[in-house]
């Protein structure tokens, strides 16, 4: 962990974390893309489908292979050396690995989706939102967990200012 949360690795995994960002904005559907959905129905998840076009959906496919599987491996490290960064331990490294771990289950699901349409078997469907609604509330924790760091960083660096300046007198 330590040489993934050296200055170095971070600003080069943020790098590549706006590149794949990017990149995936480009290959997938914002307003009809099951992965930035939230609780989303079995009909709502048809409709996204039925609206791409075929040639969307085949776009969106390789999006979700040659993009949004590596993305997942980014975010993971760039996340978990912002954490330990923050909070000096790697107990909270489980966040995003379990978000990538959702993130997997939900693009197998929609990778599912996009191979059976216009038949859309509604377990699959099903799963697919509950992984990516879950995804979401863990980054609501994640964020949550990066803004109670730095307030903690920033607290703790004018706590330990106001300690030295006093000993300078």
């Amino acid at each position: 962990m330590h040489f993934i949360a050296k200055p170095i690795s971070i600003f080069l995994l943020a790098i590549l974390l706006i590149f794949f960002n990017g990149m995936l904005m480009l290959t997938m559907p914002r307003e009809l893309a099951l992965d930035l959905k939230f609780a989303y129905s079995v009909s709502e998840a048809f409709s996204a489908l039925e609206s791409m076009g075929e040639g969307v959906r085949g776009f969106y496919q390789l999006g979700i292979w040659l993009l949004d599987f590596p993305y997942m491996i980014v975010y993971c490290l760039f996340f978990s050396a912002i954490l330990y960064r923050l909070w000096g331990v790697s107990r909270l490294i489980w966040l995003p690995l379990a978000i990538a771990f959702f993130d997997l289950i939900e693009n197998l699901s929609v990778l599912v989706l996009l191979k059976t349409f216009p038949a859309i078997p509604e377990n699959i469907a099903v799963l697919a939102s509950i992984f990516t609604s879950s995804k979401w509330v863990l980054v609501v924790f994640l964020m949550l967990s990066i803004l109670s760091g730095l307030i903690r960083v920033l607290i703790a660096k004018k706590y330990s200012s106001e300690t030295s300046s006093r000993y300078e007198i």
